[in-house]
């Protein structure tokens, strides 16, 4: 890195990113290594809900990146 060329505040953001970042991983990790385990081996009623509710944001993900009518430059 080179002297100067991040500002105090860059670093601050840069930080407190990473901070998220580590923060959300260990949640998840903690939260969906369970789920994921239940669903492999549950034959459970509830396994087919459960299943949808944690591939949603997979699927809501898609489209946004795509924009609305499949254009990449329509989204900005």
């Amino acid at each position: 890195m080179m002297p100067g060329f991040f500002s105090s505040e860059d670093l601050t953001a840069i930080w407190l990113t990473l901070q998220l970042a580590c923060v959300v991983t260990i949640g998840l990790l903690l939260v969906g290594t369970p789920i994921a385990w239940w669903l492999a081996r549950t034959s459970s009623r509830w396994k087919r809900p459960v299943a949808a509710i944690v591939a949603l944001p997979l699927v809501l993900l898609f489209p946004n990146l795509h924009g609305r009518n499949g254009d990449h430059a329509q989204g900005c």
